[in-house]
């Protein structure tokens, strides 16, 4: 549990946390595409919960099209947070199939 939201957290570090969060969120939001792209040889796939407040979606879908590759997807999963590999195990491994395996067939 986050500490924003734990119930035994205090209103103080709550506040502080929160602060910190938004802080970061506005800071990510603004970076410049071009410094987050590069020029890759290989292929990209990002599978991301959609509820990933560590990551925010927004930065890492910037983050994928900003790359140039062969290949590339980003992808997000319903119900999930920053963890999803191993939130939504089925869900994952299902988009990993589906984009890696015809590669390599």
């Amino acid at each position: 549990m986050h500490a924003s939201t734990n119930p035994r957290t205090p209103n103080r570090v709550k506040r502080r946390v929160t602060r910190r969060s938004l802080k970061s969120s506005r800071h990510f939001d603004e970076l410049d595409r071009k410094l987050l792209g590069g020029e890759l040889a290989i292929p990209v796939f990002v599978i991301q919960g959609a509820e990933d407040y560590t990551t925010p979606v927004s930065l890492a879908r910037s983050y994928v099209d900003a790359l140039h590759a062969p290949r590339k997807a980003f992808t997000t999963i319903e119900g999930a947070g920053h963890f999803a590999v191993f939130m939504k195990q089925d869900e994952f491994l299902n988009e990993l199939r589906m984009r890696v395996l015809p590669l390599i067939r």
